[in-house]
């Protein structure tokens, strides 16, 4: 069907009207879909040769002409060539691409509009002989710390130039590239050593260069290369310390998942919050809440709750003035999550915790709770009551 000169005079067709006419702005994702359907239908041998004879003559011939088209017409252009390099290898067609890419790379190629940027480098990630002048150009320190630099505004050109690098790791001169980078620029781009396999030294001294954007890598390299959970506990300790309790919940969560050792100490750690006292707990829990719900979803059948959380420990939360409401409502959220499917193992526990619900209440409270508040709090041990709506409730301290 592909192979058709009806539709391949079509497909020519529009070809001419993307490169010869200015594109109304709407049509961008129009299209870049086209490119995206052209990529099965090149696989036909015939249709292959038709448009790569197209692209050679009204594209490559005349290369320095493109990047003096509006944006559009280079993005589709650029994802074209993609496209067909990705088919199969064409030494002589992949000579004149590598021709046009540096016409690109000229000493500001850096101020190219991000999205053009990010076609270029997947399309420089998709040429399996790359040029020397082109390695040059970008495989120097200067070039790879601007692309990896956490300030660089353009998440995905900086992803793409990762896989580009990742690409090409296996070479001794891009390992030793990559090992140069200054410590900041290597910490805030671990994914590209933990997926290449490339051994960092002191990782356990370098947490105070680590963020959100590091801390999953930064965690499961670490797992991997110490033998105790009192060294992980210790950076939890530290991030928490200078204020990072996300950092630190994140660790934890992520070494637990890692560590092939005994995880006791890392779990007693990762629920310590529910014993804070007398502190002030909002800006634990503002962070704790989502990542407890998150250790609970994916680690369920790993742990029991009641051996490292009391139930005085959960009724001093729901009573204390350090912890807002909403937050309050967030641990009973979890609790009800997690009693839905552990209320067999965990039986006693949830006994214990309506017990002590049903004595506070033969008593007439000063603030008594919500009957909403009431409702969640009263677990029964053989059925989960349906999740109320909240109303607002007196937090002064139960006596």
């Amino acid at each position: 069907m592909f192979s058709t000169n009806i539709y391949i005079n079509k497909l020519l067709k529009s070809f001419d009207l993307i490169l010869k006419h200015t594109i109304d702005n709407r049509d961008d994702t129009i299209i870049l879909k086209l490119v995206d359907q052209l990529a099965n239908a090149l696989k036909d041998n015939h249709l292959y040769d038709t448009v790569t004879n197209y692209i050679r003559t009204n594209v490559l011939n005349n290369h320095l002409e493109l990047t003096d088209k509006d944006a559009e017409q280079q993005l589709f252009c650029l994802n074209l060539l993609k496209c067909i390099i990705s088919i199969k290898y064409n030494p002589s067609f992949e000579s004149q691409v590598q021709e046009l890419i540096l016409g690109y790379l000229s000493e500001d190629f850096y101020s190219i509009d991000s999205t053009i940027l990010c076609s270029l480098v997947d399309l420089i990630t998709q040429i399996q002989e790359l040029d020397e002048q082109i390695r040059l150009k970008i495989f120097n320190l200067d070039s790879v710390v601007h692309f990896l630099h956490p300030n660089n505004k353009s998440v995905y050109v900086r992803n793409s130039f990762k896989l580009l690098l990742i690409k090409h790791l296996h070479e001794p001169a891009m390992v030793k590239l990559v090992k140069s980078m200054p410590e900041p620029i290597k910490l805030h781009n671990l994914d590209i050593f933990h997926t290449s396999g490339l051994l960092l030294t002191n990782l356990e001294s370098k947490w105070e260069l680590i963020d959100l954007h590091s801390i999953k890598h930064y965690s499961y390299m670490l797992s991997y290369d110490v033998e105790s959970e009192q060294v992980l506990c210790q950076i939890a300790d530290n991030f928490e310390l200078h204020g990072h309790y996300d950092l630190a919940q994140k660790f934890l969560i992520y070494t637990y998942e890692s560590f092939k050792g005994s995880k006791d100490i890392l779990l007693k750690k990762f629920f310590a919050p529910f014993k804070r006292r007398k502190s002030q707990l909002d800006p634990i829990f503002k962070y704790y809440i989502h990542n407890l719900k998150t250790f609970i979803k994916f680690n369920l059948i790993n742990f029991n709750m009641s051996d490292h959380v009391s139930i005085s420990d959960v009724f001093y939360l729901l009573k204390s003035l350090n912890l807002k409401l909403k937050f309050k409502k967030s641990i009973l959220e979890c609790l009800i999550d997690y009693f839905e499917i552990k209320k067999n193992s965990e039986n006693n526990f949830l006994s214990d915790l309506n017990e002590g619900i049903e004595s506070i209440l033969k008593f007439k409270l000063d603030g008594e709770l919500s009957i909403e508040l009431l409702k969640l709090c009263t677990l029964e041990s053989t059925q989960i009551i349906e999740k109320p709506l909240y109303a607002q409730v007196n937090e002064r301290e139960w006596h």
